[in-house]
């Protein structure tokens, strides 16, 4: 059994190293085609046995990266939404949309956050039960409230219609801020089609119109909410 001795700083250190590591193997190449040792010789990690040290394992390892992910933009959802619930909102579609694309998983993120959209977008493909699993363990609870707001903001419609769109919305911009985020260049900016407009405001524009638009089908149960 091989013991690592490192410093408190040394440790978050190489911590940190794997999970970024992680992220980018993840978000380039999926999850079941990368394998524990290409994740150590990725992070520049000295000891091969570093991520089972101390994440346990790769499954746990991308626990890990799903509640940092997920954390980071739980606390920016609820910081922002707290803000418009004290004034009284929100009051319109676009501010909670606006709130979810900007402040949730931005396909310009820091250092410490990069890939987290493409990574999101391939767990919920391969590992789906370990999100929706992680997301009920931690409570996290910012985006419910938004989802929450939508369904009051919406037009009246059939309570199955409207929580059918806000599933259009959520796999959408899911997968349209995960393209984004890999059509990204050194410089940090997009590259085109993508830079034609500012492509995250446009989505806001995509998903409001989406969310709004009237509903002329039929449903099942005719609930309306």
């Amino acid at each position: 059994m091989t013991v690592l001795v490192e410093s408190d700083q040394d440790a978050q250190s190489t911590k940190e190293r794997i999970k970024r590591g992680a992220r980018k193997l993840f978000a380039l190449h999926g999850i079941d085609a990368v394998t524990v040792r290409d994740i150590v010789r990725e992070s520049k990690t000295k000891n091969a046995s570093a991520l089972n040290y101390y994440f346990g394992s790769k499954e746990e390892l991308i626990q890990t990266l799903i509640c940092d992910a997920l954390a980071a933009a739980n606390q920016r959802w609820d910081t922002a939404l707290s803000a418009l619930e004290k004034d009284g909102g929100p009051t319109n579609i676009r501010q909670v949309i606006e709130i979810l694309v900007l402040r949730g998983l931005p396909p310009t993120a820091s250092d410490d956050d990069e890939a987290s959209a493409r990574l999101f977008a391939t767990l919920l493909h391969a590992r789906r039960r370990i999100v929706t699993d992680t997301v009920k363990k931690l409570g996290y609870s910012s985006y419910n409230r938004a989802l929450s707001h939508l369904r009051r903001l919406m037009q009246p419609m059939p309570l199955a219609v409207k929580n059918q769109r806000l599933l259009f919305y959520f796999w959408s911009s899911t997968s349209i801020l995960a393209v984004l985020e890999a059509a990204l260049n050194e410089k940090g900016r997009f590259t085109p089609p993508w830079s034609a407009t500012d492509p995250l405001l446009n989505l806001v524009d995509a998903a409001v119109g989406m969310l709004e638009a009237p509903h002329t089908g039929r449903v099942a149960h005719d609930r309306t909410a």
